[in-house]
């Protein structure tokens, strides 16, 4: 069995973040290589040499995630409808007023 560091994503396409020490390792490695790969070229300077470097380097991570993660592919769940609102959170605290107003009306009767 393979040890999976970067698992498949549960909904849509792509990978999660690092089940493991070893893919939060490349994560910051990767980290530590862009912020000195920036220190050292600067983007206004050389933006063309700057942009090869990071596209090689990002390059390189993806082909790290693709060998030692699961094979992406798109899953889709039903999400539901309470779910995909922006508002959740309103929608919560004017359900818990609403619930309070009527255990007060319960009581003053």
């Amino acid at each position: 069995m393979k040890n999976v560091w970067f698992p498949a994503k549960k909904n849509g396409w792509g990978w999660q973040a690092p089940t493991c020490w070893q893919g939060w390792a490349v994560l910051a490695v990767y980290l530590a290589l862009f912020i000195l790969l920036t220190s050292l070229i600067h983007p206004k300077e050389a933006l063309v040499n700057w942009a090869i470097s990071s596209v090689a380097l990002t390059t390189g991570l993806l082909f790290v995630i693709r060998v030692k993660g699961e094979a992406p592919n798109w899953k889709w769940k039903k999400i539901e409808k309470e779910k995909r609102s922006l508002f959740r959170f309103e929608k919560t605290l004017d359900q818990e007023a609403d619930s309070q107003n009527g255990s007060n009306k319960k009581k003053n009767d």
